[in-house]
């Protein structure tokens, strides 16, 4: 069953009330010190969207799209303009938890090493967006969602501990060298 608005002003400002935090999330990851443009870019495209929304998906499903669209491109134009936002942004806020602000700067640290389409279904998860949502936002199959969640799943395993997998490839080589 549908549901029709009275408004776009009012469907707007229930989009903005269910899912700024997340929007916000997408803006930050790709956009770093400049997250508050491009969330405003996104908040924008949002806006210019709705009386296109027909509800064939969720309206979470809808915003994660336009987000993720929006961020992609703003993230290309960067590129073209060779201008490095992200990096220089993510270590420059202070943490209340130091414990959680070592996690959340692993995090940050390993969104940066990921392409457009991998960050995008990362953030998502960690936002607990199940995979049906992801797929549809992003336009793919939910195998595919999973065959990239197990991708970034290994690429992390490796990343995390890269000086303990280092030391043990050198240490046989050296054992072997000194005997």
């Amino acid at each position: 069953m549908k549901h029709k608005h009275p408004d776009r002003q009012t469907r707007f400002d229930e989009v903005l009330e269910q899912f700024r935090g997340r929007l916000g999330r997408v803006a930050l990851t790709y956009a770093g010190q400049e997250s508050d443009d491009l969330l405003q870019e996104i908040l924008l495209q949002i806006w210019r969207s709705l009386p296109g929304f027909e509800d064939r998906a969720s309206v979470g499903t809808w915003c994660y799209r336009i987000a993720i669209n929006t961020a992609i491109s703003w993230k290309r134009k960067a590129d073209r303009k060779q201008v490095e936002r992200a990096s220089s942004a993510l270590d420059e806020h202070p943490a209340k938890n130091a414990a959680g602000s070592n996690e959340a700067s692993l995090v940050k640290r390993f969104l940066a090493t990921l392409g457009d389409v991998d960050q995008a279904v990362l953030l998502m998860h960690l936002d607990n967006v199940d995979h049906s949502e992801i797929a549809a936002a992003l336009g793919v199959s939910e195998g595919a969602i999973r065959t990239r969640m197990s991708r970034l799943r290994q690429k992390l395993s490796a990343w995390d501990n890269p000086l303990d997998q280092t030391q043990a490839q050198k240490t046989p080589g050296k054992e072997a060298t000194d005997g």
